[in-house]
């Protein structure tokens, strides 16, 4: 039996074409609280088990009890999991979101865990990652991304340089030829869990430049009136009839139809990646502030970057220890 641990719907898609559709249908799905409820329901109407624990309704004091509680239960439960079954178990996901801590319990550490990419950020050296402190729990941030000898796996699309340490580690992953190997069948229960109809894709594939939006003021980083500041400028750049907006999966304090009219907005929570293999070959252009999806990009699509106001820059990607 197979269990994810998952926050990203990038790193639900991976898992997705990685697993035999058999598989996929009998894992035990356990979300943290940015990923959308939304697909959570679905998977859930179509039968699947999954978790996940959501702590916005709470007051702020009480939160850290809550979490605490919620990693207890699954530590017990995924224990009791692992015994039904007799430890053929394996977990995938993510190492370094917050309910990826259970993974370091001693009574679960026996059962098999294997990373998945998330981003950039799974190219970062231990050296990176040390400059970034220490992460939302106690372990160290130099051991997330797979630098930890609890994962015995990784699973990467290739997008950037692997580090040495984790080189024997490492497994590539198609994403296109992944896609291909699925049945007519499976591709189009991917599709439904996001609503995305062939006529949406149509109209999505007479547009030629796609905006990746950020989830910048959702984080803090920008407030939503610079973030839309900046994306008007950006469209100036471009014929509004040829451009559509996909809106970040976790971006949710902009109306990016009230705010940008003009232009068409997609703001399903799939991910960007199973748009570009399905309609990738009507793309001319692709922009963003800082997204990782762009890196996935073919060539022949022209690649343009901007900073947080909205002005062109000539990204030059850093070396893995500056990522």
């Amino acid at each position: 039996m197979n269990i994810l641990l998952c926050d990203t719907q990038y790193t639900f898609f991976l898992y997705y074409l990685l697993i035999p559709f058999e598989e996929f249908q009998k894992t035990f799905f356990i979300f943290d609280v940015c990923f959308n409820p939304l697909i959570v329901r679905a998977l859930e109407n179509r039968g699947m088990a999954c978790h996940q624990k959501t702590f916005f309704h709470l007051p702020l004091e009480k939160r850290p009890m809550a979490r605490l509680e919620n990693k207890k239960y699954l530590t017990k439960l995924l224990k009791e999991i692992s015994d039904y079954f007799n430890g053929d178990v394996c977990i995938y996901g993510q190492d370094h979101i917050d309910i990826a801590e259970i993974l370091w319990d001693e009574k679960i550490q026996n059962i098999p865990f294997i990373l998945l990419e998330d981003g950039l950020g799974n190219y970062r050296t231990r050296k990176s990652l040390m400059k970034s402190g220490h992460g939302i729990f106690l372990r160290p941030s130099e051991t997330f991304m797979g630098h930890n000898d609890r994962v015995q796996n990784i699973y990467l699309t290739g997008i950037w340089k692997i580090p040495n340490d984790l080189k024997k580690k490492v497994k590539i992953l198609d994403i296109k030829d992944q896609w291909e190997r699925k049945t007519d069948g499976e591709k189009q229960m991917f599709l439904d869990l996001y609503q995305l109809k062939h006529n949406i894709l149509d109209i999505l594939s007479q547009k030629t430049v796609c905006i990746l939006s950020g989830a910048f003021s959702s984080f803090g980083i920008i407030s939503a009136e610079e973030e839309i500041c900046a994306y008007k400028k950006i469209i100036s750049q471009f014929n509004p009839s040829d451009v559509y907006i996909k809106v970040h999966p976790t971006s949710y304090n902009i109306d990016f139809k009230k705010e940008f009219p003009e232009v068409l907005v997609f703001s399903s929570p799939a991910p960007f990646e199973v748009l570009y293999i399905l309609i990738g070959n009507h793309m001319k252009t692709i922009v963003s502030i800082a997204s990782t999806a762009s890196m996935i990009v073919d060539e022949e699509v022209e690649q343009q970057f901007y900073d947080c106001e909205g002005n062109r820059i000539e990204l030059k990607y850093p070396s893995n220890d500056l990522v």
